[in-house]
């Protein structure tokens, strides 16, 4: 008879004798890739023993204050017979009482992956790393991506007009138009110098064989598949084409910590902020109700508009963009069971510009009967 054991983050799980865990494999649809599965299981029980139940934390019991959240999946492994036989996450789904006592948990165990839309998750094009793909924005280096008749270059620029209609010594044709169209005429025509054509009015093309080198680099994983090496798609690129406009920012600088000032009467908040690495790291504290980073910005030109862009835990999440003096509300967490998230600021400039940051991270609580707030400033 075989002997099989789960285990959860390392820690073995007692089983009940006769519990079958029947593991299915799916067909992948490569027609849905949201819906591409691994392995998972039907739902199975295990004995709400003392072991079980100090790993579990008593998940039945509201009254405890649990030190993980045990709604996230966890990293699990299947051994038979002391061999591996399948590596992936395990759901708690629930607990079963039996005249108010503990008699079960019942879990589901799912394979590496479960799906790609769990690995990628919210994240964007734009969390990619494209520092490979980076050029010179020049006239020139753009012009030689645009007359090169080779396939050589992951980056191209298309000739394709966006707020205009080119035309080679023509004449305009005698109709109405649209709004965003230059009605200057004797502009459009790019056989003359007032018609020229302005790199700002070009939009990059990334190879989309690039993009997806880039997702395989990123989250670990292989794609394969015959159509990877047809020509169609190698030649195949994505016009990264965000505005009606293209705007060209300085590089990203990180925003420096070098002081830190807290203001508590309960959380010093001060241990919150790693000055080595210029993050702030927000995780779940008792008491607390919630948590939230407020942004002041001082920029020294009030003519050319810069850029804050939020990270967190390294993926971008949001890009804030103005000028002159403002505050902005980042967010607001819920101080939840499982929280650890860290966020870091960096700073582009449209023009030569000195920005300055002032970040304060906040928790509210109670005080008695009323809110009260601690707070460490970040300058």
């Amino acid at each position: 008879m075989r002997k099989v054991q789960l285990y959860i983050e390392g820690n073995r799980i007692e089983l009940f004798n006769d519990e079958q865990i029947q593991v299915t494999s799916s067909i992948q649809n490569v027609q849905d890739i949201s819906k591409t599965f691994t392995d998972f299981s039907q739902g199975f029980t295990v004995p709400a023993s003392d072991a079980n139940n100090a790993l579990f934390e008593h998940w039945y019991n509201s009254d405890i204050d649990f030190t993980v959240d045990n709604n996230l999946r966890k990293d699990a492994f299947i051994e038979i017979d002391l061999s591996t036989f399948r590596k992936g996450k395990v759901q708690l789904d629930g607990a079963t009482l039996t005249n108010g006592k503990p008699s079960s948990y019942k879990l589901t165990f799912y394979g590496e992956g479960v799906t790609l839309k769990d690995t990628f998750g919210e994240d964007l094009l734009s969390d990619l790393d494209y520092s490979g793909l980076t050029h010179d924005f020049t006239s020139e280096e753009v012009r030689f991506r645009i007359e090169d008749a080779t396939n050589y270059y992951d980056v191209k620029y298309p000739l394709i007009t966006s707020n205009r209609i080119w035309e080679y010594q023509s004449t305009p044709v005698n109709v109405p138009f649209p709004n965003w169209l230059t009605a200057v005429l004797t502009q459009n025509d790019i056989h003359t110098t007032s018609g020229a054509i302005y790199k700002e009015e070009l939009f990059p093309a990334v190879r989309v064989s690039k993009i997806f080198e880039e997702i395989e680099n990123k989250y670990g994983i292989t794609f394969k598949g015959v159509f990877l090496q047809d020509q169609r798609f190698t030649d195949l690129f994505l016009w990264f084409k965000g505005s009606e406009e293209l705007q060209t920012s300085s590089n990203s600088y990180d925003a420096v910590v070098n002081t830190v000032t807290p203001s508590y009467s309960v959380y010093d908040l001060s241990g919150n902020i790693d000055s080595s690495n210029n993050e702030v790291l927000v995780y779940y504290q008792n008491g607390i109700i919630t948590h939230y980073l407020t942004l002041s910005v001082t920029s020294a030109s009030t003519s050319a508009e810069y850029i804050i862009d939020v990270y967190q835990n390294g993926n971008l999440i949001n890009s804030i963009q103005g000028s002159g003096v403002n505050s902005y509300g980042i967010t607001t967490i819920y101080n939840v069971v499982g929280l650890n998230e860290l966020y870091t600021f960096k700073v582009r400039t449209f023009g030569t510009n000195t920005v300055d940051l002032e970040l304060e991270y906040g928790v509210s609580y109670l005080s008695g009967s009323s809110f009260a707030t601690d707070i460490v400033t970040v300058d």
